[in-house]
């Protein structure tokens, strides 16, 4: 399945191997280790697992109105699994406090990102060996998202002794310029002519595996306090850059399970607009006689929540308190909901408690 999401260019660059750009590392390409190619399927099987992500970076925008030739398929999918999970419990817990009164205005300050920048001298090679990436083409067809990753890091090299890149991470931007949709070639042209006038380059690169790891994995410490955030669309002329962030309010003593793509979650959840003001939760649903809601982890049918959610809520345990800012294009979009309230690109504030996972809450 992985070959199939995998896409490896043909550009013969700087001696580096098939598909591969080499930046001054100073030795010839050759072939990628076993190692690397298993670490790029991973980056790309992630890439691709992360749908509302993916088809941001392709350039399409994942909004949670649109509709979706399989909706009624996925619709179907879930009421099925809904149907044959035993009822849980009824939970003795309060459903949280949700009112026409404004609540906390969401922090203006974003949080520290997956994305990190490193200075290069002009006065000696770079030391990265590049390559081209394409997840989500189709056979005969262009539809799909492109990245350059880090191949391999020159032992010595100005990008060694940095610290700080590493195998897999994803170029950004060269010098403020955003190159998440350039190819190699242009990123290597970019780099050489910066180095031929003298200038100090400047490239930021991204972790394309510390969102979702630090999303899954068991906090320690005092760690589970700081938020996880990441970058979902580039800066443009008219916009900044839209990041989706994630801050863990309350995580329970231990975890069984967490929640994964398939799982049918029960939840709670309080939505507010970035001025505080509440334009969904459960005092909604309260009118119908329910205290929480059911769904289908990654399996949502098209426009019932904003994609966000099937990002933000991987990872969690039952008991645990989360909020999403989510930004427009994982939210509501240039569309906004507006019977609802909620305008066109709205930054998006939602607090969301799990209470059980395929009908277990247990903790």
């Amino acid at each position: 399945m992985l070959s199939a999401l995998l896409w490896r260019g043909e550009a013969f660059l700087g001696g580096g191997a098939r598909g591969e750009g080499l930046l001054g590392s100073g030795r010839d390409g050759g072939s990628p280790s076993r190692r690397s190619l298993l670490s790029h399927a991973a980056v790309a099987w992630s890439m691709a697992s992360l749908s509302p992500f993916a088809a941001t970076a392709a350039g399409f925008e994942a909004f949670a109105e649109e509709k979706q030739q399989d909706g009624r398929l996925l619709r179907a999918e879930r009421d099925a699994r809904a149907a044959t999970t035993p009822t849980a419990p009824a939970d003795p817990r309060p459903s949280p406090p949700v009112t026409s009164t404004p609540g906390e205005a969401a922090d203006p300050t974003p949080p520290p990102t997956d994305e990190f920048s490193v200075a290069f001298s002009p006065d000696e090679p770079v030391g990265l060996l590049l390559r081209d990436l394409r997840v989500g083409f189709e056979t005969g067809t262009r539809e799909g998202t492109s990245r350059i990753l880090v191949s391999d890091v020159t032992p010595g090299s100005q990008a060694d002794r940095s610290g700080k890149v590493e195998i897999d991470n994803i170029l950004v931007a060269v010098d403020g310029v955003n190159v998440e949709k350039a190819g190699v070639k242009q990123v290597m042209a970019m780099i050489a002519s910066a180095r031929s006038e003298g200038r100090t380059i400047t490239i930021t690169f991204k972790d394309a595996l510390a969102f979702n790891t630090r999303l899954t994995d068991l906090p320690r410490g005092e760690e589970w306090k700081m938020p996880i955030a990441t970058v979902v669309a580039p800066a443009t002329d008219t916009q900044a850059a839209q990041v989706f962030a994630v801050k863990r309010l309350e995580v329970p003593d231990r975890c069984r399970r967490n929640a994964q793509n398939g799982d049918l979650l029960e939840i709670r959840y309080t939505g507010r607009l970035a001025d505080g003001t509440v334009f969904d939760g459960m005092e909604l649903a309260n009118r119908f006689a329910d205290d929480s809601i059911q769904f289908v982890l990654g399996r949502q049918p098209a426009g019932q929540f904003p994609p966000a959610w099937d990002v933000g809520l991987v990872g969690m345990c039952n008991g645990e308190r989360r909020q999403l800012d989510v930004p427009p294009v994982l939210g509501f979009g240039k569309k906004g909901l507006p019977k609802r309230g909620v305008p066109p690109d709205a930054r998006l504030i939602y607090e969301i408690e799990l209470l059980s996972i395929n009908a277990d809450s247990s903790i």
